[in-house]
């Protein structure tokens, strides 16, 4: 299984990272909760890990779905965008787009949001309409886009492999700014957080860029390797993943190194941070919680494979995929396995919790909702 996990998050790496959403009733939804992606989904009951339907997408699918309004948006690889019904997992519409679906979806004031990536090595960004997906606009730089979106102030925040961060207009699509002075892809999404924009490049680099206009690097920070771990801010620090294996932590105001934490693989989860702890996972199979003051190791928790799933919290309790083919429960305090769901295939799908139940996709293509 490792073998396959590995070959399997090499994939995800390549094409996409993967994402979660807004609290339950916001009409939006958002890669890791909030736009500083803190993976933090608040209170809320248990998932007491019952299946509640499973829907078959027919196709691999490389990204996390999102939830909103009552519905589930996700997409697959063979250019289908779906809004199923968030109850029932009933197919509302179906969409074709111009090439595999790339990035977990964002949702918000009624228009989903997503990038693609073409055979031709091209793709588009698509802004749809939430009730019927109709196009409301698209925009293309003639690259690969499999960013997950991030909404912020009216605006939608994504990257290109073309090493370029866009600030569009979320309605219409106009281009706010864009800031293209980055050595390397962008593939993991922008925090947004205080008048600021944090984004990681394929150059190694983490860039902070004022919110306005994007045209001024406030400070960057150079890791060992690329990373592709969006990053999440709170407390006014900054904190993520790198394939050098390390998890940092960054002072978001003076560009300091005030931690790193070393794993025994690549990192690309996505942290999540709640109080005075990191939550992350690790290509070497394992889910850490750090203290945020320090680094310090205060839990781990071994998994049966990779682990490129983003932890999403809510409750007391951490929720987090592996390629083991688990999504698994665990006490966020002691890190001790509450339960754990088997899947159809490898799970590098986030979980996204809405309405009191929790919904991720395996690699097959199976949509799962849990109560």
């Amino acid at each position: 299984m490792f073998r396959r996990g590995a070959f399997i998050s090499i994939i995800v790496l390549g094409m996409v990272l993967l994402g979660g959403c807004f609290p339950p009733g916001s009409g939006r939804s958002l890669f890791r909760a909030n736009p500083a992606h803190t993976g933090d989904y608040g209170l809320g009951g248990r998932i007491s890990g019952q299946l509640l339907w499973k829907a078959e997408l027919g196709k691999t699918t490389f990204t996390s779905p999102a939830a909103a309004g009552g519905r589930i948006f996700v997409g697959t690889s063979d250019r289908r965008f779906l809004a199923l019904d968030a109850r029932t997992g009933k197919t509302l519409w179906v969409f074709m787009a111009d090439g595999a679906i790339a990035s977990t979806p964002a949702v918000a004031d009624g228009i989903v949001y997503f990038g693609t990536v073409t055979a031709a090595i091209k793709g588009t960004f698509y802004a749809l309409d939430v009730k019927d997906g109709q196009v409301l606009w698209s925009f293309t730089d003639g690259h690969p886009i499999n960013t997950p979106p991030c909404i912020s102030g009216g605006r939608v925040y994504f990257g290109s492999w073309n090493a370029i961060l866009y600030g569009l207009s979320a309605r219409d699509g106009r281009v706010a700014w864009k800031h293209g002075r980055m050595g390397g892809r962008v593939t993991c999404s922008p925090a947004v957080f205080g008048g600021m924009v944090y984004v990681g490049s394929w150059d190694n680099v983490l860039y902070a860029l004022n919110e306005r206009d994007g045209d001024f690097f406030v400070w960057n920070f150079k890791a060992k390797d690329k990373i592709t771990s969006s990053p999440a801010v709170f407390q006014g620090k900054v904190c993520f993943g790198s394939i050098d294996k390390n998890i940092y932590c960054i002072d978001a105001d003076r560009k300091k190194l005030l931690w790193k934490f070393s794993t025994g693989g690549w990192v690309d989860s996505s942290p999540a941070v709640r109080n005075g702890t990191v939550y992350c996972g690790s290509m070497d199979g394992k889910v850490y919680a750090l203290s945020l003051a320090d680094g310090k190791e205060i839990w781990k928790y071994e998994t049966g494979g990779p682990v490129v799933s983003s932890p999403s919290l809510q409750g007391d309790t951490l929720y987090i995929g592996s390629q083991d083919r688990y999504l698994y429960a665990l006490d966020s305090i002691t890190g001790e396995l509450r339960w754990k769901f088997k899947a159809e295939d490898v799970v590098s799908s986030s979980p996204i919790l809405s309405g009191g139940n929790l919904y991720f996709v395996s690699f097959d293509g199976t949509l799962y909702a849990l109560k």
